[in-house]
């Protein structure tokens, strides 16, 4: 460690090891422990982390038993069931009958 007025290197003080002597300036300097302001305290991070950790394995039992429910309901029902997720065909006859309306439309203006 250099001192910061004359640049020579500080020697650790025999009596205190927490304080650095320069013997040209007659100046004693204390060492800053060096922090980072966005890294937070080991403690900190430790528990964070366990709380990430633990609500991530919370996440992962919760999906295995939802993907539990949808095997037993689907082995349960019938095989025509099974076809059928649940959703309604009317959004799709909805959607034929546009696309032939606007197809005769076109084949209409294209041989006018």
């Amino acid at each position: 460690m250099k001192c910061p007025k004359c640049g020579r290197e500080l020697i650790q003080s025999e009596k205190n090891p927490e304080y650095w002597l320069c013997f040209t300036c007659k100046q004693k300097y204390k060492k800053k422990r060096q922090t980072y302001s966005n890294i937070p305290e080991k403690e900190v991070r430790a528990a964070g982390e366990a709380k990430v950790k633990r609500r991530y394995s919370q996440m992962l039992e919760a999906e295995e038993q939802s993907k539990k429910k949808k095997r037993s309901k689907k082995s349960s029902k019938n095989d025509i069931d099974n076809y059928d997720d649940g959703g309604s065909i009317v959004p799709l006859v909805v959607l034929g009958v546009l696309i032939i309306i606007v197809a005769a439309l076109i084949a209409y203006m294209y041989f006018k």
